[in-house]
């Protein structure tokens, strides 16, 4: 058996599950993770291979399952590094890439901002700022300390220096440090989109890091707009990735405390409300 023709096996075994480009896609990585070869290797060699077959067996098993395949594979790419990931994180979104992208084009010229990323969980943010920005400090904060496990982890993988801590922010009382820059992608979804969603999210992904009650959309955003009023410096700014269907309450949030200026609601690559971003006023 050669290349090509396990590659048209594995797309053959997952076609009535996924779309052609997302099949596509998911064959030539699970064949570059497990055969170790690349793209055009599959596409152009008609070369035998010898490799176990039971390996690729199995994650097509588990695939067709909806199993998200950075789940199988236990990585996932995201603003151009590698994460590990397993089902105590979520699974990276390119919509995050873009909040992450907007952090750095409006503070790249900063140097050593202090940098507190709120629900952390796979600690993509953290480190990609870490990356990123000028000789920040930064901090993470999450729940779960399987997801800190993971994320400290990731940090070692990317080479970054990060304070990770558990910490509920709903509860939990937090050291005095001011910060220059908060961010946040909190749990957003309410209840009842559960219906709305694929399973490869609803089936394998952490309910923790994803719902919140229909009854209060905003939690996580009133909780931590509160915080961020009083941890930011003179002209700090927050960061929130949020549920396209509340932006507005977001933005009105914000304005209702009165300490926020340059308030905005962001639109992403899709068109839909992601980001909403504001600076707190001189004190």
């Amino acid at each position: 058996m050669t290349n090509k023709d396990i590659f048209k096996q594995v797309k053959s075994s997952l076609a009535n599950i996924y779309s052609d480009s997302e099949v596509s896609n998911i064959a030539f990585l699970l064949l570059e993770k497990i055969l170790k070869i690349n793209k055009k290797d599959i596409i152009l060699n008609n070369i035998p291979t010898l490799c176990d077959f039971e390996l690729i067996a199995e994650a097509v098993a588990r695939l067709q399952q909806h199993e998200p395949i950075q789940y199988i594979l236990g990585e996932a790419h995201f603003y151009g590094l590698d994460f590990a990931v397993s089902p105590a994180v979520l699974i990276p979104r390119p919509e995050t890439e873009e909040l992450v992208q907007l952090i750095v084009d409006e503070n790249r010229e900063k140097e050593g901002l202090k940098v507190l990323d709120i629900g952390t969980g796979s600690g993509c943010i953290a480190i990609c700022l870490a990356k990123k920005l000028k000789s920040p400090e930064i901090s993470a904060i999450d729940i779960s300390e399987e997801s800190l496990q993971i994320a400290k982890e990731n940090a070692k993988r990317n080479e970054v220096k990060i304070d990770f801590q558990c910490v509920d922010i709903l509860k939990d009382s937090f050291e005095n440090i001011k910060y220059g820059i908060i961010v946040s992608n909190p749990p957003y979804i309410t209840i009842t989109e559960k219906e709305k969603m694929q399973a490869n999210v609803l089936n394998f992904e952490p309910a923790q890091a994803l719902f919140v009650p229909n009854d209060k959309p905003l939690l996580f955003y009133e909780k931590i707009a509160i915080f961020a009023s009083n941890y930011l410096n003179e002209n700090g700014k927050i960061y929130f990735e949020i549920n396209e269907n509340f932006g507005s309450e977001v933005v009105n949030l914000l304005h209702s405390l009165t300490c926020f200026t340059q308030i905005r609601l962001i639109k992403d690559l899709q068109g839909k409300n992601r980001i909403v971003t504001a600076t707190i006023l001189k004190r």
